[in-house]
């Protein structure tokens, strides 16, 4: 039985704020907009750069492992080839590589040509899809500037992992959906043999809480707060009382952005979810 093939195509760093499905409203994107509206679009995906490295080496075993196709190509934003050639491969996986110099727009639009390539070879309908990004990413500097949240955004803890996952799986056509599951870079593997139909044995379930780090700030996500505190030269969370700083608290709805700390309001909480956070970094 022949398998559906899956197209992935990943970019190195890109703000979910950067695509239309996600509610920016100065970009078109018709051939990536059409696979969202019929697929998936998750709004609380979490990714890093080493969490991704990971995934894509536990994608590539997975395939040795169960004898099926892989393929990975790299390719550059400036540098798209100018015409894709029809591969019979279970997983075809772009991966394009964007650095500082390049504007979300420049990005999102490689992903837009790539998508428009591939499908003038193979139908749209006749593939699975992931379009992701190994971790989130800054707004233009324009619709920064243009924006009430700007600061709040650039010096964000989740601006630096939430980032953009799209799916759309062939067959029925799905209303678009609009996804709030927690999940993590962590999931991917089992998000693709999901859509697959290669195991049944895994199954996507969404995360009570997961653990965001970077370099000076880490934090614990739930489904609607995040809590977040400065990393310090000793570890903080080995003393409460080493803390230079009190925690924030962020109450978490429909945005992705850490404003109105609540904390000092919300003490029984915050301290609910400082033990939360010790407990995960002691694992």
């Amino acid at each position: 039985m022949k398998r559906t093939p899956l197209i992935i195509i990943s970019v190195k760093s890109l703000s979910p704020l950067a695509l239309s499905i996600y509610g920016n409203e100065t970009i078109s994107t018709l051939h990536l907009d059409q696979l969202a509206w019929t697929g998936t679009v998750f709004h609380e995906y979490h990714s890093s750069n080493e969490g991704f490295a990971k995934a894509f080496d536990q994608v590539q075993m997975y395939c040795n492992e169960n004898h099926l196709s892989f393929a990975s190509n790299s390719i550059s934003v400036g540098e798209l080839p100018a015409e894709i050639m029809p591969v019979e491969w279970d997983i075809l996986w772009y991966r394009i590589d964007n650095d500082r110099d390049e504007t979300a727009t420049d990005v999102v639009q490689a992903i837009e040509q790539l998508i428009y390539r591939i499908i003038q070879k193979l139908d749209i309908n006749s593939c699975n899809w992931i379009i992701t990004a190994e971790s989130g990413g800054f707004l233009n500097k324009e619709q920064s500037s243009a924006a009430s949240f700007a600061s709040d955004y650039q010096n964000s803890l989740t601006r630096q992992f939430w980032a953009p996952l799209i799916i759309s799986p062939i067959g029925d056509i799905t209303e678009h959906c609009r996804n709030h599951a927690l999940l993590s870079v962590d999931d991917l593997l089992t998000l693709i043999c999901e859509q697959s139909g290669w195991n049944s044995e895994f199954t996507m379930k969404g995360r009570e809480e997961i653990l965001l780090e970077s370099e000076n700030q880490m934090g614990l996500r739930t489904s609607k707060w995040l809590l977040c505190l400065p990393r310090t030269e000793k570890d903080p969370m080995n003393d409460h009382s080493d803390l230079l700083e009190e925690p924030e608290l962020f109450a978490k709805p429909e945005d992705r952005f850490d404003l109105n700390d609540i904390s000092q309001s919300e003490p029984e909480l915050t301290s609910e979810l400082m033990q939360k956070l010790r407990e995960m970094i002691k694992k």
